[in-house]
């Protein structure tokens, strides 16, 4: 049986196309979220969620001294802003950076040995 090169290189380059596409979005997640820190995505969740409930309570009216409701108003303002800062630097692509550089330095360094 006789092959065509043309269609052998077709599905090289096919293959090679699929090889280089990015990694899905899935998958990105679920690689930040096993190379990241839990306590890490424990504690900026927990300060998330309890700054937008010390916000719900103190808008709702839950608290009855106006100076103790505006209070807790800006603490759970702070802390949801420190919630989502600690989730956004954990789910950075920046610590991606890093890895790459650092892989790129061991590749160097054990190509010279």
């Amino acid at each position: 049986m006789i092959t065509d090169p043309q269609n052998t290189y077709k599905k090289k380059a096919l293959l090679h196309n699929l090889q280089a596409r990015p990694i899905s979005i899935k998958r990105n997640i679920v690689y930040r979220l096993r190379n990241s820190s839990p306590v890490l995505m424990l504690s900026g969740a927990t300060q998330l969620i309890s700054g937008f409930i010390i916000v719900a309570l103190s808008i709702t009216g839950y608290v009855k001294p106006l100076w103790v409701a505006s209070l807790m108003s800006v603490i759970g303002s702070i802390s949801t802003m420190t919630g989502a800062y600690i989730l956004y630097e954990v789910f950075s692509e920046r610590n991606e950076i890093d890895n790459l550089y650092k892989t790129a330095i061991r590749r160097v360094i054990s190509s010279k040995n």
